[in-house]
């Protein structure tokens, strides 16, 4: 609809949440900051954040617009400390293979599913699924960075290390 481009803008009080799944990617701009865009990878897009987007034709993903102040609401009561991935822009690569890849997928397509839906606490449910899907965007960042900020990280890379051979 866009011919593949983005032209730079802001939403006021929207949290985006883009999971590129194939193709060959792009570029973002987010707060003036230049990301490649290369899939698999997601991109959070905070309220407030100047963004735009250049992708290749053959790029594919699914963009999730929310309201962004529930959110920080609900994770503030259930996990204080992932409020920050709602927070900070950021582009994250995906390893397929990874074990948290897999949740990622299905977390999307319930909450498609929830947005179509109108029945009985059907924004809780989408609410509960978007808290789940950073829960799991906090767990891809933190094994991009090898969890370096934690102060436990050689046990963290050994357990992901341990992990990873039982996943393999």
């Amino acid at each position: 609809a866009h011919n593949w481009e983005i032209d730079p803008h802001v939403h006021e009080a929207m949290l985006q949440i883009l999971y590129i799944e194939q193709g060959g990617g792009g570029e973002a701009v987010i707060d003036g900051r230049r990301w490649r865009l290369e899939p698999p990878c997601l991109v959070v897009v905070p309220a407030h954040c100047v963004h735009g987007f250049h992708y290749a034709r053959d790029t594919d993903g699914t963009v999730i617009t929310a309201a962004q102040r529930p959110l920080e609401a609900l994770l503030d009561a259930l996990a204080p400390a992932l409020r920050q991935q709602v927070l900070q822009p950021a582009v994250l690569p995906v390893d397929r293979e990874g074990r948290h890849a897999e949740a990622l997928l299905p977390l999307f397509d319930a909450i498609a599913r929830e947005a179509r839906t109108t029945g009985l606490a059907s924004g809780a449910a989408g609410m509960s699924l978007l808290a789940a899907l950073m829960v799991q965007i906090a767990r891809i960042s933190h094994s991009t960075r090898g969890d370096a900020g934690d102060p436990r990280s050689r046990q963290a890379q050994r357990l992901h290390r341990f992990r990873a051979l039982l996943d393999a």
